[in-house]
């Protein structure tokens, strides 16, 4: 996947509980046939991944991608829209002519020949029998054409409305706790504790940042992201974070689950928990909020 985007920095993936609760949940809802007396609430509806940025939710969908194809012999077609500097959007498809596995990818993908290739690939095997998975789109913002996705990975950036409901549900792929943190840093990456706790300082639960080469390049990340929050009343709503996540709020506010052995937790929003885990962010912050507040987003 280097060259469509990448999943990880250095390949290696790191399974956490958390993972391994929504992997199920997807499976449960895409596979489960509903019974008398355990009905499939999810069965036949859009799979959205929605979390903080920098956490793995694209590294996810990615793993689901081949789990589809090589497990449950699905065609998948993987669309993903990246944003990093020289980066344009690409595309990936595996799927099956007759036992044999087929594969194609474009590096540059424009959104007229992902629905072009979407819709022939449909007129092959069937609408039913080819699964588009969407990486780093918007929901409100997913042009037409492609909006009968299988599963989005997306970041906090979901309102779903009442019709939307009957058709789709949200995962919460929580957050990186401290715990797990220290975990990937001295098992893969063979950091220091001086230097996790250095780095964590900066990161809070952001995977992404916490792996930055230097804890200088966490910095300004993470500088970056507090000089790009416009307003201030936004890291005190749950709505303008977890839902419409318009500014640099959702690069500082990291979402948990209350409780991550109960798996309803993570497709129940009412259990969801928003904090800014960053000391040095809630720092660069204390300049702009009143004390009170701070109190209230940083725990």
């Amino acid at each position: 996947m280097s060259s469509l985007g990448g999943c990880t920095t250095n390949g290696e993936i790191f399974w956490r509980t958390e993972d391994k609760h929504v992997v199920s949940l997807l499976v449960d809802g895409w596979f489960r046939e509903s019974s008398s007396d355990h009905v499939n609430v999810r069965a036949n509806k859009k799979s959205i991944l929605m979390g903080s940025p920098g956490i793995g939710k694209s590294t996810l969908l990615c793993v689901m991608a081949f789990h589809l194809v090589f497990k449950h012999k699905k065609n998948v077609l993987v669309y993903r829209r990246l944003t990093n500097f020289e980066e344009e959007n690409c595309l990936l498809y595996l799927g099956y002519e007759g036992d044999k596995v087929v594969y194609f990818s474009l590096s540059s993908c424009d959104e007229s020949e992902a629905k072009l290739i979407y819709r022939v690939l449909r007129g092959q095997h069937g609408v039913s029998n080819v699964w588009l998975l969407l990486d780093g789109f918007r929901y409100q913002d997913i042009p037409e054409g492609v909006r009968t996705f299988k599963m989005l990975a997306t970041s906090q950036q979901v309102d779903l409305k009442s019709q939307d409901r009957t058709y789709a549900y949200c995962c919460l792929l929580p957050c990186w706790s401290k715990k797990d943190l220290w975990l990937i840093g001295g098992l893969i990456y063979k950091y220091t504790t001086e230097n996790m706790e250095e780095r964590f300082y900066y990161s809070g639960g952001s995977v992404r940042e916490f792996t930055l080469a230097t804890s200088e390049d966490i910095r300004s990340a993470i500088d970056d992201a507090i000089s790009g929050v416009d307003d201030i009343s936004n890291l005190l709503s749950n709505k303008s974070s977890t839902l419409t996540g318009g500014s640099q709020v959702d690069r500082l506010r990291h979402t948990f689950v209350k409780d991550s052995d109960d798996t309803n937790q993570f497709t129940t929003r009412r259990c969801w928990e928003q904090v800014i885990d960053s000391e040095y962010a809630v720092l660069g912050l204390s300049v702009r909020i009143k004390s009170d507040a701070l109190f209230r987003i940083y725990t």
